[in-house]
């Protein structure tokens, strides 16, 4: 089983790289414009995907009768922590390097690097704030943090499900998901 989710994140992966080919310049060699939209669906399965991991995580025997955890709330967020936030520091930082650079150099502004690791990426409470995660409505230094903020968003609603207990979140959680379901339904259709 796991290995098919292997394969599934493999395909999810090809399917977001596929989609930043315009990116390479490499369109003209006739790809379908129309097929490069599938990488957000890539981002979706990726998703599903770790929804799927966390309660791997939470419950890994299947043949448990227990509805008890394999771990504490707060031994679920460090580990999340430890796992993701060390690389993504690492990432950021390479990219206010690079924006730092850049903005000392002679590069034009109509070159794509420029572009993507501009002055704004240099100033630090954008840092401070990519990588706490803390601002929703702006992207981060490191572009692909967005998924990031999502996913610690979900982190922190697992952590506080079993905080709480997650059979008393039952309500809760169905509450939460008929929201976000209507907040999207209109770019969903």
């Amino acid at each position: 089983m796991i290995r098919n989710v292997q394969f599934l994140r493999f395909i999810a992966a090809a399917m977001v790289v596929f989609a930043h080919y315009p990116l390479f310049a490499v369109t003209e060699l006739g790809a379908n414009p129309s097929l490069l939209k599938l990488g957000g669906f890539g981002v979706d399965i990726f998703f599903v995907i770790s929804g799927f991991i966390m309660l791997l995580i939470l419950y890994p025997t299947s043949t448990s009768n227990t509805n008890t955890p394999a771990m504490s709330w707060s031994q679920f967020i460090k580990k999340r922590i430890y796992r993701v936030w060390p690389l993504y520091f690492v990432g950021t930082a390479l990219v206010f390097i690079v924006a730092s650079i850049i903005n000392g150099s002679s590069i034009s502004n109509d070159v794509e690097i420029s572009r993507a690791y501009n002055s704004s990426k240099a100033d630090i409470f954008l840092v401070l704030q990519s990588l706490t995660f803390s601002h929703a409505f702006i992207a981060p230094v490191l572009d692909v943090g967005w998924t990031l903020q999502f996913e610690f968003a979900f982190y922190i609603t697992i952590a506080l499900s079993l905080a709480i207990g997650i059979r008393k979140c039952d309500s809760l959680i169905l509450a939460f998901s008929l929201i976000l379901l209507r907040q999207a339904w209109p770019r969903l259709r």
